[in-house]
Protein backbone atom coordinates (compact mmCIF):
# COMPACT_ATOMS: atom_id res chain seq x y z
CA UNK A 1 0.00 0.00 0.00
CA UNK A 2 1.31 3.22 -1.13
CA UNK A 3 0.42 7.02 0.80
CA UNK A 4 -0.92 10.02 -0.86
CA UNK A 5 3.34 10.84 -1.28
CA UNK A 6 4.00 7.38 -2.82
CA UNK A 7 5.88 6.36 0.00
CA UNK A 8 5.30 2.62 1.47
CA UNK A 9 4.38 1.92 4.82
CA UNK A 10 8.11 1.37 5.09
CA UNK A 11 9.49 4.41 3.90
CA UNK A 12 6.68 6.61 5.98
CA UNK A 13 7.81 5.17 8.99
CA UNK A 14 11.47 5.62 8.41
CA UNK A 15 11.03 9.25 7.96
CA UNK A 16 8.55 9.69 11.34
CA UNK A 17 11.35 7.63 12.87
CA UNK A 18 14.19 10.01 11.73
CA UNK A 19 12.49 13.22 12.62
CA UNK A 20 11.36 11.80 15.83
CA UNK A 21 15.38 11.15 16.29
CA UNK A 22 16.23 14.97 15.04
CA UNK A 23 13.60 16.57 17.15
CA UNK A 24 15.39 14.63 20.35
CA UNK A 25 19.03 15.97 19.37
CA UNK A 26 17.23 19.45 19.56
CA UNK A 27 19.19 20.46 16.12
CA UNK A 28 18.12 22.41 13.27
CA UNK A 29 18.37 21.18 9.62
CA UNK A 30 21.37 23.74 9.30
CA UNK A 31 23.17 22.48 12.42
CA UNK A 32 22.44 19.01 11.61
CA UNK A 33 24.21 19.22 8.56
CA UNK A 34 26.97 20.97 10.27
CA UNK A 35 27.55 17.61 12.42
CA UNK A 36 27.01 15.22 9.39
CA UNK A 37 28.52 14.65 6.57
CA UNK A 38 25.08 15.59 4.85
CA UNK A 39 23.58 18.75 3.56
CA UNK A 40 20.91 20.85 4.78
CA UNK A 41 18.71 20.24 1.96
CA UNK A 42 20.01 16.38 2.41
CA UNK A 43 18.13 16.42 5.47
CA UNK A 44 15.44 18.25 4.69
CA UNK A 45 14.41 14.93 1.85
CA UNK A 46 15.30 12.34 4.21
CA UNK A 47 13.08 13.74 7.38
CA UNK A 48 10.01 14.17 4.54
CA UNK A 49 9.85 10.97 3.18
CA UNK A 50 11.37 12.31 0.15
CA UNK A 51 13.89 10.33 -0.68
CA UNK A 52 15.80 7.21 1.19
CA UNK A 53 18.86 8.01 3.06
CA UNK A 54 21.74 6.21 2.65
CA UNK A 55 22.74 3.64 5.52
CA UNK A 56 25.69 6.54 6.79
CA UNK A 57 22.94 8.82 7.05
CA UNK A 58 20.80 7.00 9.83
CA UNK A 59 24.03 5.92 11.88
CA UNK A 60 25.09 9.14 11.72
CA UNK A 61 21.82 10.35 13.29
CA UNK A 62 21.83 7.93 15.48
CA UNK A 63 24.73 8.86 17.00
CA UNK A 64 23.68 12.19 17.77
CA UNK A 65 20.42 11.07 19.30
CA UNK A 66 22.24 8.19 21.26
CA UNK A 67 20.53 5.56 19.07
CA UNK A 68 21.11 1.92 18.85
CA UNK A 69 21.12 2.16 14.87
CA UNK A 70 20.08 -1.50 14.54
CA UNK A 71 16.50 -0.93 14.61
CA UNK A 72 16.34 1.60 12.06
CA UNK A 73 19.24 0.39 9.98
CA UNK A 74 16.65 -2.67 9.85
CA UNK A 75 13.68 -0.62 8.94
CA UNK A 76 15.97 1.17 5.98
CA UNK A 77 16.29 -2.22 5.11
CA UNK A 78 12.53 -2.64 4.19
CA UNK A 79 11.67 -0.09 2.84
CA UNK A 80 14.22 0.34 0.57
CA UNK A 81 12.97 -3.01 -0.96
CA UNK A 82 10.00 -2.52 -0.40
CA UNK A 83 9.92 1.09 -2.44
CA UNK A 84 11.50 -1.53 -5.58
CA UNK A 85 8.82 -3.91 -5.15
CA UNK A 86 6.44 -0.98 -5.35
CA UNK A 87 7.94 0.40 -8.21
CA UNK A 88 7.36 -2.69 -9.97
CA UNK A 89 4.36 -3.16 -12.48
CA UNK A 90 1.14 -4.39 -11.02
CA UNK A 91 -1.17 -4.78 -14.01
CA UNK A 92 0.27 -5.00 -17.88
CA UNK A 93 -0.33 -1.76 -20.28
CA UNK A 94 1.99 -0.07 -22.56
CA UNK A 95 5.02 1.69 -21.20
CA UNK A 96 4.26 4.92 -20.29
CA UNK A 97 0.73 4.60 -19.71
CA UNK A 98 -0.95 4.77 -16.37
CA UNK A 99 -2.91 1.29 -15.11
CA UNK A 100 -7.01 2.58 -15.91
CA UNK A 101 -5.61 3.64 -19.48
CA UNK A 102 -4.02 0.74 -20.23
CA UNK A 103 -7.06 -1.08 -18.98
CA UNK A 104 -9.13 0.90 -20.72
CA UNK A 105 -7.13 -0.13 -24.25
CA UNK A 106 -7.72 -3.44 -23.96
CA UNK A 107 -11.19 -3.22 -23.30
CA UNK A 108 -11.74 -1.02 -26.60
CA UNK A 109 -9.49 -2.89 -28.85
CA UNK A 110 -11.28 -6.04 -27.42
CA UNK A 111 -13.78 -5.77 -30.15
CA UNK A 112 -11.07 -6.62 -32.90
CA UNK A 113 -10.51 -10.00 -33.68
CA UNK A 114 -8.69 -11.47 -30.57
CA UNK A 115 -5.66 -8.87 -30.53
CA UNK A 116 -4.63 -6.04 -28.49
CA UNK A 117 -1.73 -3.90 -29.86
CA UNK A 118 0.61 -2.16 -27.51
CA UNK A 119 1.33 1.38 -28.86
CA UNK A 120 2.62 -0.06 -31.96
CA UNK A 121 5.44 -2.26 -30.85
CA UNK A 122 5.56 -5.92 -31.33
CA UNK A 123 4.18 -6.79 -27.91
CA UNK A 124 0.82 -8.92 -28.42
CA UNK A 125 -1.40 -10.24 -26.22
CA UNK A 126 -3.93 -12.75 -27.13
CA UNK A 127 -7.55 -11.92 -25.35
CA UNK A 128 -10.62 -14.26 -25.87
CA UNK A 129 -13.80 -12.21 -26.90
CA UNK A 130 -16.12 -11.03 -24.56
CA UNK A 131 -18.37 -13.72 -23.18
CA UNK A 132 -22.58 -13.88 -23.88
CA UNK A 133 -24.13 -13.15 -20.63
CA UNK A 134 -25.22 -16.26 -19.63
CA UNK A 135 -28.75 -16.52 -17.42
CA UNK A 136 -29.86 -14.37 -14.55
CA UNK A 137 -28.22 -15.08 -11.18
CA UNK A 138 -25.44 -16.63 -12.80
CA UNK A 139 -22.06 -15.04 -13.84
CA UNK A 140 -20.51 -15.00 -16.97
CA UNK A 141 -17.76 -17.07 -17.46
CA UNK A 142 -14.16 -15.82 -17.86
CA UNK A 143 -11.29 -17.21 -20.40
CA UNK A 144 -8.59 -18.49 -18.97
CA UNK A 145 -6.34 -15.59 -20.55
CA UNK A 146 -8.07 -13.48 -18.22
CA UNK A 147 -7.20 -15.40 -15.31
CA UNK A 148 -3.55 -15.48 -16.32
CA UNK A 149 -4.16 -11.47 -17.13
CA UNK A 150 -4.71 -11.15 -13.30
CA UNK A 151 -4.38 -13.72 -11.57
CA UNK A 152 -0.61 -14.06 -11.65
CA UNK A 153 0.52 -10.87 -10.73
CA UNK A 154 -0.96 -10.71 -7.43
CA UNK A 155 0.58 -13.56 -5.58
CA UNK A 156 3.54 -12.38 -7.11
CA UNK A 157 3.75 -9.25 -5.00
CA UNK A 158 1.96 -10.94 -1.99
CA UNK A 159 5.65 -13.22 -2.70
CA UNK A 160 7.68 -10.40 -2.91
CA UNK A 161 6.56 -8.35 -0.24
CA UNK A 162 6.54 -11.83 2.34
CA UNK A 163 10.38 -12.29 0.82
CA UNK A 164 10.63 -8.75 2.06
CA UNK A 165 9.54 -8.80 5.38
CA UNK A 166 11.33 -12.59 6.32
CA UNK A 167 14.72 -10.77 4.69
CA UNK A 168 14.15 -8.09 7.05
CA UNK A 169 13.49 -10.37 10.48
CA UNK A 170 16.24 -12.42 9.20
CA UNK A 171 18.78 -9.31 9.47
CA UNK A 172 17.48 -7.85 12.58
CA UNK A 173 18.12 -11.57 14.01
CA UNK A 174 21.23 -12.47 12.30
CA UNK A 175 24.38 -11.45 14.14
CA UNK A 176 25.98 -8.93 12.25
CA UNK A 177 29.47 -9.60 10.75
CA UNK A 178 31.24 -6.25 11.37
CA UNK A 179 30.19 -2.94 12.80
CA UNK A 180 28.08 -0.13 10.47
CA UNK A 181 29.99 2.32 8.84
CA UNK A 182 29.54 5.60 10.30
CA UNK A 183 31.83 8.50 11.75
CA UNK A 184 35.03 8.30 13.30
CA UNK A 185 34.87 9.25 17.18
CA UNK A 186 36.17 12.79 17.82
CA UNK A 187 38.03 11.96 21.13
CA UNK A 188 39.53 9.11 22.87
CA UNK A 189 40.28 8.09 26.55
CA UNK A 190 40.43 10.84 28.98
CA UNK A 191 39.56 13.92 26.19
CA UNK A 192 36.38 12.40 26.47
CA UNK A 193 35.71 13.03 30.15
CA UNK A 194 31.97 14.73 31.12
CA UNK A 195 31.66 14.62 27.25
CA UNK A 196 28.49 13.64 24.90
CA UNK A 197 28.36 10.54 23.37
CA UNK A 198 26.66 12.12 20.46
CA UNK A 199 28.21 15.44 19.32
CA UNK A 200 31.77 13.44 19.62
CA UNK A 201 30.15 10.41 18.01
CA UNK A 202 31.22 8.06 20.41
CA UNK A 203 27.86 6.38 21.46
CA UNK A 204 28.08 5.20 16.74
CA UNK A 205 29.35 2.07 17.71
CA UNK A 206 27.83 1.19 21.48
CA UNK A 207 27.76 -1.79 23.34
CA UNK A 208 24.77 -2.26 25.76
CA UNK A 209 26.91 -3.69 28.88
CA UNK A 210 23.23 -4.20 31.02
CA UNK A 211 20.30 -3.44 30.89
CA UNK A 212 18.75 -2.70 34.60
CA UNK A 213 15.12 -2.59 36.09
CA UNK A 214 14.40 -0.38 38.80
CA UNK A 215 11.73 -0.95 41.53
CA UNK A 216 9.73 1.50 39.92
CA UNK A 217 8.90 1.76 36.02
CA UNK A 218 11.77 3.34 35.18
CA UNK A 219 14.68 1.33 33.18
CA UNK A 220 18.65 2.07 32.57
CA UNK A 221 20.63 1.20 30.33
CA UNK A 222 24.23 1.17 30.69
CA UNK A 223 26.51 2.07 27.44
CA UNK A 224 30.05 1.56 26.85
CA UNK A 225 32.06 2.14 23.66
CA UNK A 226 35.08 0.78 22.52
CA UNK A 227 36.66 3.25 20.11
CA UNK A 228 36.34 5.88 23.14
CA UNK A 229 36.76 3.61 26.33
CA UNK A 230 34.14 5.68 28.02
CA UNK A 231 30.91 4.29 29.67
CA UNK A 232 27.56 6.30 30.35
CA UNK A 233 23.79 5.41 31.51
CA UNK A 234 20.75 5.89 29.64
CA UNK A 235 17.54 6.25 31.61
CA UNK A 236 14.26 5.79 30.42
CA UNK A 237 10.39 5.60 31.60
CA UNK A 238 11.34 8.03 33.92
CA UNK A 239 9.64 10.74 36.22
CA UNK A 240 10.48 14.74 36.21
CA UNK A 241 12.82 14.76 38.50
CA UNK A 242 14.57 12.01 38.98
CA UNK A 243 18.32 11.82 38.37
CA UNK A 244 21.03 9.46 37.17
CA UNK A 245 24.55 8.90 37.96
CA UNK A 246 27.76 7.46 36.29
CA UNK A 247 31.09 6.63 37.66
CA UNK A 248 33.52 4.31 36.43
CA UNK A 249 36.96 4.76 38.57
CA UNK A 250 38.30 7.68 37.78
CA UNK A 251 37.15 9.79 40.75
CA UNK A 252 34.60 11.41 38.50
CA UNK A 253 30.94 11.06 38.42
CA UNK A 254 28.71 12.38 36.06
CA UNK A 255 25.07 12.77 36.39
CA UNK A 256 21.36 13.88 33.94
CA UNK A 257 18.17 14.89 35.59
CA UNK A 258 14.46 14.23 34.12
CA UNK A 259 13.40 18.52 33.72
CA UNK A 260 10.06 17.71 32.16
CA UNK A 261 7.51 15.68 30.84
CA UNK A 262 9.30 15.24 27.07
CA UNK A 263 12.79 14.11 28.99
CA UNK A 264 10.09 11.29 30.68
CA UNK A 265 7.96 10.22 27.91
CA UNK A 266 11.46 9.52 26.14
CA UNK A 267 14.85 9.44 27.24
CA UNK A 268 18.15 11.06 29.01
CA UNK A 269 21.78 9.94 28.88
CA UNK A 270 24.42 11.14 30.76
CA UNK A 271 27.82 12.55 29.73
CA UNK A 272 31.01 9.81 29.31
CA UNK A 273 33.03 8.58 32.30
CA UNK A 274 36.45 7.38 31.00
CA UNK A 275 37.09 3.44 32.08
CA UNK A 276 39.76 2.70 34.49
CA UNK A 277 41.83 -0.27 34.69
CA UNK A 278 39.53 -2.06 37.04
CA UNK A 279 37.25 -1.61 34.67
CA UNK A 280 34.00 -1.15 36.68
CA UNK A 281 31.34 1.03 35.77
CA UNK A 282 28.73 2.21 38.19
CA UNK A 283 24.86 3.49 37.48
CA UNK A 284 22.99 5.01 40.34
CA UNK A 285 19.41 6.13 40.09
CA UNK A 286 18.03 9.06 42.40
CA UNK A 287 14.43 9.00 41.87
CA UNK A 288 12.26 11.82 42.60
CA UNK A 289 10.19 9.76 45.22
CA UNK A 290 11.51 7.13 46.86
CA UNK A 291 14.82 5.05 47.54
CA UNK A 292 17.57 5.31 45.49
CA UNK A 293 18.91 2.46 43.63
CA UNK A 294 22.65 1.54 42.48
CA UNK A 295 23.94 -0.66 39.55
CA UNK A 296 27.47 -1.81 38.16
CA UNK A 297 28.59 -3.45 35.17
CA UNK A 298 31.80 -4.87 33.62
CA UNK A 299 33.12 -3.16 30.84
CA UNK A 300 35.18 -5.38 28.41
CA UNK A 301 39.09 -4.89 28.29
CA UNK A 302 41.34 -3.74 26.02
CA UNK A 303 38.70 -1.21 24.71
Amino acid sequence: MIDGRGLSPEAARLARELRGLRERTGLTLAALAARTTYSKSSWERYLNGKALPPRSAVTELCALADEPPRRLTVLLQLATRSSHAAAGPEDAGPVGASAPAARAGAVADSAAPNIVSRNGTSAVTTVPPPSAPGPPGRPAPSGPASVRWRGVRRPAVVVALGCVLAAGLCYALWPSSGPAPGPAATCQGPACDGKSPASTFCGVHLVNLTTFRATGRERIDIHYSRSCDTAWARLSRSRVGDRITVSAGTGRSWDVRVTDGYDAQGYVYTPMAVVDAHRKVTVCLRPSTGAGQCFAARAPSGG
